[in-house]
């Protein structure tokens, strides 16, 4: 599944990768971005509570970087920040990708599609799943990260585990 998302700011797709040097993969990464003078952010799939998780955390990150206000020194690790709803860049290797077998939700900012010929020659678009897809064992994972009583989420309501994690991720703009 591919979105247009962050009012046609970002294009964000999920995809599989299978990454044997997680370094080398960044590396490669970084010169996709630089090449074509954007922004791409790699996320693990397993931590994002869903495309609106997302599309909160890219429009916090940016609009701080647009007013001066970024608390990381480059626009990915703003977002990754913002995605993982914490201050601390030593804290978000949880929404990053790792070596071997990787579900991400890739982040291209602005879209561009000549970039994404690239991305995807070394990775497969995901279409078999929507973004909002929510295991048992990802939403323990995301409750657990984010801090998220099963109490609290039973007063909100069970459909509304995103739109608590969207309001952790709003909090860092507050609480900075």
């Amino acid at each position: 599944m591919s979105a247009i998302i962050a009012d046609g700011r970002c294009y964000l797709s999920r995809v599989r990768v299978f990454i044997e040097d997680k370094i080398e993969f960044l590396k490669w990464i970084r010169t996709l971005a630089e090449k074509y003078q954007i922004i791409i952010v790699c996320i693990n799939h397993q931590m994002v509570a869903g495309q609106a998780h997302i599309e909160t955390a890219v429009i916090h990150a940016l609009r701080n970087r647009e007013e001066g206000r970024a608390i990381a020194r480059t626009p990915e690790m703003e977002i990754l920040l913002y995605c993982a709803g914490t201050r601390q860049t030593g804290e978000v290797y949880r929404f990053g990708p790792v070596n071997g077998e990787n579900d991400i939700c890739l982040c291209i900012i602005p879209p561009d599609e000549r970039c994404l010929y690239e991305l995807f020659s070394r990775m497969k678009e995901v279409n078999d799943m929507q973004h909002d897809d929510m295991s048992a064992e990802k939403k323990a994972d995301i409750m657990e990260w984010f801090d998220i009583s099963q109490q609290e989420l039973d007063l909100v309501g069970e459909n509304r585990l995103i739109d608590l994690v969207r309001e952790r991720t709003a909090l860092l703009t507050v609480n900075h």
